[in-house]
């Protein structure tokens, strides 16, 4: 039967829409991606590691004892040729054990004609005997002198009985390189002195005596020198030494013959 023209349709409903699903992003899954992606993830490991071990070696980086030089004789003036090697944070300690020195003193040291500064305190043995220790941080690499100079108390230059040493050090702090100075004095043919120290530090000593106190030997530490003007109880004799750092390092050393000594020790701070 045809429809009714006067009957409207009735509207009709749009058939039901799905909904459409997120279309994936595309990924280039081809084993040369990946092995890129996996490779740079590899090498920012790598880098983050290297980094954390470079602060902490920087942290704890070592102290390396260098080489050293001397001189004895009695004068007023003494000058040593001295080699600074290449290296980094590097430190100059001079070392002047002098005889009776009752009014005359070590009054300046020189490297390359820069000021060195004196280590405090220093140690006098009732004016039998002393030991001056002298710093300079960041020396200039090569070949200069060094110059000590002893004067009386009015500033005047003295003759003394003296050995002169001067040792290098890298990997010691720039800014402030001495933790702690201390030392002792005595009458004995035992020599001992506890340095206040730390884990990564070096101690160094430095011993005076008389001549005839014959021989020094370290029984604790590794010796540098020993050197001596003479032989006679005018004369004066020295020995250097050295020990790795810890709380607490107890220097010793032993002659031959019981004489009167001084001894001046330092803790060198590590860079870092």
């Amino acid at each position: 039967m045809p429809p009714n023209p006067s009957v409207p349709t009735p509207p009709q409903s749009p058939p039901p829409q799905r909904p459409l699903s997120p279309r994936p992003l595309r990924r280039d899954l081809s084993w040369q991606s990946l092995l890129r992606s996996r490779a740079l993830r590899v090498a920012a490991l790598l880098l983050l590691v290297a980094g954390a071990l470079f602060v902490a070696l920087r942290a704890t980086a070592a102290i390396s004892v260098g080489t050293s030089s001397g001189i004895t004789g009695t004068n007023s003036t003494f000058t040593l040729s001295h080699t600074v090697p290449a290296g980094t944070d590097r430190v100059l300690i001079v070392a002047v054990a002098q005889q009776d020195p009752s009014t005359n003193h070590v009054t300046s040291v020189t490297y390359g004609g820069v000021a060195m500064a004196k280590i405090a305190p220093s140690w006098d043995n009732n004016s039998n005997n002393e030991v001056t220790l002298w710093v300079l941080a960041a020396p200039a690499v090569g070949t200069a002198n060094v110059v000590a100079q002893i004067r009386d108390s009015g500033g005047v230059l003295r003759a003394e009985d003296a050995v002169v040493r001067a040792v290098n050090f890298t990997g010691v702090d720039q800014s402030d390189p001495i933790r702690i100075s201390t030392g002792d004095m005595g009458i004995s043919n035992s020599i001992t002195v506890t340095v206040p120290s730390a884990t990564n530090d070096v101690v160094f000593a430095v011993v005076a005596t008389t001549g005839d106190a014959d021989t020094i030997t370290p029984t604790v530490g590794t010796e540098l020198w020993e050197q001596t003007t003479g032989t006679n109880g005018t004369s004066v004799r020295s020995e250097g030494a050295w020990s790795p750092g810890a709380a607490s390092v107890t220097m010793a050393w032993t002659t031959a013959n019981s004489k009167n000594y001084t001894v001046q020790a330092v803790s060198l701070r590590p860079s870092g």
